[in-house]
């Protein structure tokens, strides 16, 4: 393969993706596997990498610049790129990557993750900056985002960065429940999505306090017990609730629309939730916002 002038990677804990991209971006190659850093041994991230886009990297021109985000710069992972704490502007993504040696002539970068702080309670993130950041690259406007997940995050754009952000562990909570204890003994595992049963357990969510939300993941048992949904239906119950609560909490008082980041199956989710409260929203694929984000960053850095 010719023409590979950068390389692009978001490695997570679980796993890993990278682009092969021309001057323009455009992608020439890419590829995926499940060898996030939970799944390289022994601090080996320099030779699980090549393992992974050793070819790409026999193929680039000279010098061409390899940039990562996600899990890999943090504390476990190949090298920690600290975070920037908010209220923060795109520009210091690039002012803040961090080193690693070069492979074979190719400069390695890791961005920054952000961090923020409510009440004294910090939070973080690691890849989602640069997906917003896309976002920013391609409308630049103010805009409540979410980025659902295993850790949703929610974050404004504001003044070319982002003003705050707040994460809700929805999506692992969600496979907790699913996976052991007395609300899985009822479920049947990998039912297909069951609508109906998603928009009563967001309606249950209504008005649910912290307190109240505890009580209210008990009528998932209770609703089985009784044969008043099928074991089919729980879980899509069970995902209601949760998205429902993750939702009023984080979009209570707000105007407009909301930008919905990521995967086809996950925003789809999240914008019927949104529709169902009377909230506008808009489904974005995260991928190619990702790339724009490294792609503008490569260049800002003086690396393409």
């Amino acid at each position: 393969m010719t023409g590979i002038s950068a390389i692009f990677a978001d490695w997570g804990t679980t796993n890993r993706r990278a682009w092969a991209v021309d001057r323009d971006g455009k992608v020439l190659d890419q590829r995926k596997d499940d060898q996030g850093l939970l799944g390289v041994k022994d601090r080996a991230f320099e030779a699980s990498f090549r393992g992974f886009i050793g070819d790409w990297l026999q193929a680039a021109a000279p010098k061409a610049p390899v940039v990562m985000a996600g899990m890999v710069g943090s504390k476990l992972g190949w090298r920690e790129a600290p975070y920037v704490a908010t209220p923060a502007r795109f520009g210091d993504l690039p002012r803040n990557l961090v080193a690693l040696p070069d492979l074979d002539g190719h400069p390695i970068r890791i961005a920054p993750g952000l961090s923020a702080r409510e009440d004294g309670r910090p939070d973080v993130m690691r890849g989602e900056e640069c997906q917003l950041y896309g976002l920013w690259l391609h409308a630049q406007e103010t805009r409540l985002c979410v980025l659902p997940g295993t850790h949703s995050k929610w974050a404004e754009i504001k003044d070319g960065g982002l003003a705050t952000f707040r994460t809700y562990m929805t999506g692992e909570l969600f496979s907790q429940l699913c996976s052991s204890g007395t609300l899985a003994q009822l479920m049947q595992k990998d039912a297909p999505h069951d609508d109906d049963a998603f928009r009563r357990g967001l309606a249950v969510s209504a008005g649910a306090s912290a307190g109240a939300l505890l009580n209210r993941l008990f009528s998932v048992r209770s609703l089985g017990l009784f044969a008043e949904l099928p074991p089919e239906a729980l879980a899509s119950y069970l995902s209601g609730i949760l998205i429902g609560a993750e939702l009023r909490d984080a979009t209570a008082g707000i105007r407009g629309s909301v930008a919905v980041i990521g995967s086809s199956r996950m925003t789809e989710l999240y914008v019927s939730a949104l529709d169902a409260i009377g909230i506008k929203s808009a489904a974005i694929d995260g991928d190619p916002l990702l790339r724009t984000a490294l792609l503008a960053i490569a260049r800002d850095a003086g690396l393409m």
